[in-house]
């Protein structure tokens, strides 16, 4: 039987964490969050409260989501846009003095954590590797 342990959460970016416990952690969350964008598209729903109308949808960890709107179909507008965590649901209200409207949402994975400070020198460049 295999079994897998991960550093606890609190150990991880600290010298307690080996870097193949990370490399290990960071390949996972890539791989998650490649299969969240091409399995769990996500499925808006508009919602009405009175005159006020919203588009609704769950959204994935590791996923960024752009909402917009247009009254034509050709001129869009972006009305929110969200680099999300933790996963849960995003909620964009409808511009009001619009008679009709068209959402489009548009979802792609989050870049790798490669730039964020605590990952600093941890990822190499294509360039840094030598082949004998």
């Amino acid at each position: 039987m295999i079994t897998r342990t991960w550093e606890d959460e609190a150990n991880w970016n600290t010298p307690a964490e080996d870097a193949d416990e990370k490399a290990k952690r960071l390949a996972r969350a890539e791989t998650l969050k490649w299969f969240a964008y091409h399995l769990k598209p996500p499925q808006p729903k508009i919602e009405t409260a009175g005159a006020q109308v919203s588009v609704k949808a769950a959204i994935h960890r590791g996923l960024q989501y752009e909402y917009s709107v247009s009254s034509d179909l050709k001129n869009w507008a972006n009305i929110e846009a969200v680099e999300n965590e933790v996963g849960g649901a995003m909620e964009a209200p409808l511009p009001s003095g619009q008679e009709q409207a068209f959402f489009r949402m548009n979802y792609q994975p989050a870049p790798p954590p490669s730039d964020s400070a605590e990952n600093a020198g941890f990822f190499r460049n294509y360039s840094e590797f030598v082949l004998p």
